[in-house]
């Protein structure tokens, strides 16, 4: 690019923007490019270009993260044992629920009263009967449903029912 006054008649030299606005702009409108050459894109077609592409980008990571957890929600592919199969383990371990109860007990009453080892264990606990409450035989059947199908239920959940039915 060259000087934006033309000395001949001593008018603003435009130059056409390549980017999606196609209008004729002066020299400073355009970004250096890295060998200290002028972009044939403008300033605002680039950002608009980067916010695009930061959109996709974004898009793209929550579609991973809802096809994982709604692989999570199945069950089929999770990392984690289940709550259910961590307590397992702790009843295995114990031998019995009542010993495990015993022990826990053994403990919190170890505890100084008020102490945060205390208020820990009883916040455990009482997380513990919420989860169990709320997943004991509420669970649905998600044998029939497919990945896709979880993964927009899971979306218009997130939108509150207002994702549309195209995705």
């Amino acid at each position: 690019m060259t000087n934006p006054y033309d000395p001949a008649n001593q008018s603003l030299v435009l130059f056409p923007c390549t980017g999606g606005c196609g209008e004729s702009k002066v020299e400073g409108d355009f970004p250096l490019t890295s060998s200290g050459n002028r972009s044939s894109v403008c300033h605002e077609c680039v950002k608009v270009r980067a916010n695009e592409q930061l959109e996709r980008s974004k898009q793209k990571r929550m579609d991973e993260r809802l096809r994982q957890f709604a692989a999570m929600v199945r069950g089929d592919r999770i990392d984690v044992p289940h709550v259910s199969e961590f307590l397992a383990k702790f009843i295995q371990h114990y031998g019995s629920v009542d010993k495990f109860v015993e022990a826990y007990c053994t403990h919190v009453d170890a505890a100084e009263k008020g102490s945060a080892r205390a208020i820990n264990a009883m916040q455990w606990i009482g997380n513990l009967v919420k989860i169990s409450t709320d997943y004991r035989d509420s669970a649905p059947d998600l044998t029939g449903i497919s990945d896709d199908e979880l993964t927009k239920t899971i979306r218009q959940l997130m939108t509150n029912g207002e994702g549309s039915e195209d995705e």
